[in-house]
């Protein structure tokens, strides 16, 4: 195996979760009213958008940080982390 491949962190984690049927009709219907291509993908959306909602000024801060690599510029690290936030 490539060390380099080794080395890196996978950005995804698979988890299994029983939601009750009322639910996952819920984000069925989501990801249809959406366009969306799975129901992974709206039930990330819908996660990803009710944990914003929850977000400190510490949290963005980390957030934003985390984004920063060196050489890219802080604001497209910026536009990242709060283009469409409910919080801004």
């Amino acid at each position: 195996m490539d060390d380099d491949k080794q080395d890196e962190t996978p950005t995804t984690k698979r988890r299994v979760y029983d939601l009750p049927t009322e639910l996952v009709e819920r984000i069925v219907e989501f990801q249809k009213d959406k366009g969306l291509p799975s129901e992974v993908e709206a039930a990330r959306r819908l996660l990803d958008q009710a944990l914003k909602s929850r977000d400190s000024r510490e949290t963005l801060v980390g957030r934003f940080l985390s984004k920063l690599v060196p050489g890219s510029e802080p604001s497209d690290s910026a536009a990242t982390v709060l283009v469409g936030h409910p919080l801004v």
